[in-house]
């Protein structure tokens, strides 16, 4: 797909400079010697070249290809999605409007609250972070917690917590957990149950396989079928 890429930039290239190849000959050939016509032609035809460079320039990834640049990056940091919004997201029910008015005031920190739980490895690491464990945690009942999720986070509760354990697991990875330790391993050490679910919600939310991802980040063949399914 990169060749086909690279062929049509390279037919586009070839096409504006035959353009101004005969029109400069066209003028060079001509009677006409209006230096104002001379100069809108230099003018535009270094337009014609400075757009499709400046692009090319802007999106590298054009020429060398994604899977090439990730693999000069080395590492990609977590999935940096928003997770969190500063308004509500949808209209009060009635029957929130009274907690609402009570958590106004302290409604921004406590998600900042959240966002410190989802930085500590050693929470992460051991616990998994659901509406329960983070009341516990911020030492705030869980109703306040549970309005906050319905009100403020773009995620439900259950891929919220899937989501963090996900960016554990790629914050693993770029630090070369899977250089000693298998991928099962891996699900386990982010506290999935089974080896599917974790590589189901690795593809939900990095958009590809954990082998296909160790593979143009760090360079690294794994296979995510357990020993007994490869023999």
């Amino acid at each position: 797909m990169n060749k086909n890429v690279i062929k049509t930039w390279l037919v586009l290239m070839l096409f504006i400079t035959v353009s101004s190849g005969l029109y400069s000959n066209i003028i060079l050939f001509s009677d006409i010697h209006n230096r104002i016509i001379i100069t809108n032609y230099l003018k535009y035809s270094s337009l014609l070249w400075f757009i499709p460079l400046y692009y090319l320039f802007s999106n590298p990834n054009i020429i060398f290809g994604e899977e090439y640049l990730l693999k000069k990056l080395k590492k990609i940091k977590p999935q940096d999605h928003l997770i969190w919004n500063a308004k509500p997201l949808k209209n009060l029910a009635d029957i929130d409007k009274k907690l609402y008015n009570i958590l106004f005031n302290r409604i921004n920190s406590i998600i900042i609250g959240i966002q410190n739980l989802e930085k500590s490895v050693l929470i992460i690491s051991e616990k998994t972070l659901n509406a329960k464990i983070i009341a516990e945690e911020l030492n705030i009942p869980k109703r306040h917690i549970d309005l906050i999720f319905k009100y403020y986070c773009n995620y439900s509760v259950n891929d919220y917590t899937n989501f963090i354990k996900i960016n554990y697991a790629l914050t693993l990875i770029n630090d070369g957990y899977l250089n000693e330790y298998t991928v099962e391993a891996l699900g386990e050490k982010c506290l999935f149950k089974s080896r599917f679910t974790f590589s189901q919600n690795f593809k939900k939310f990095v958009g590809t396989s954990v082998s296909e991802y160790t593979y143009t980040v760090i360079g690294k063949v794994v296979n995510e079928r357990p020993l007994q399914e490869r023999t």
